[in-house]
């Protein structure tokens, strides 16, 4: 009898160790999903970032410029900008547009 008790008592400890151990995994599986839905948004945040980095460095440099071509005069600290976003966009974007085109041609001329 007293074998019947701690068979029984054996198997109840090991129900027990498996629904510990189901909710453990359950646990970890749910933490997982929240993990993965956040590293999702942070993912999407940094191209938002990058697309607005982008946009802002086009606009800056599209009047720059439009500027120059204009006979806008520049001060030697605002060339330095220039070459600073230039070099972020194309260096750090990684953008190769109409914007590099421009670039090319008034640095041909002297004119940055």
């Amino acid at each position: 009898m007293q074998e019947i008790i701690q068979l029984s008592q054996l198997v109840s400890a090991i129900l027990i160790i498996v629904g510990a151990v189901g909710g453990i995994i359950t646990f970890f599986i749910k933490v997982n999903k929240m993990l993965t839905s956040i590293v999702e948004m942070i993912n999407e945040l940094k191209e938002k970032n990058k697309q607005q980095d982008i946009a802002r460095c086009k606009d800056y440099l599209t009047d720059f410029t439009n500027d120059i071509r204009n006979d806008v005069l520049k001060s030697d600290v605002q060339i330095k900008r220039f070459h600073e976003v230039y070099d972020e966009y194309v260096n750090d974007l990684h953008q190769n547009s109409y914007v590099h085109g421009e670039y090319e041609e008034l640095k041909g001329k002297g004119l940055i």
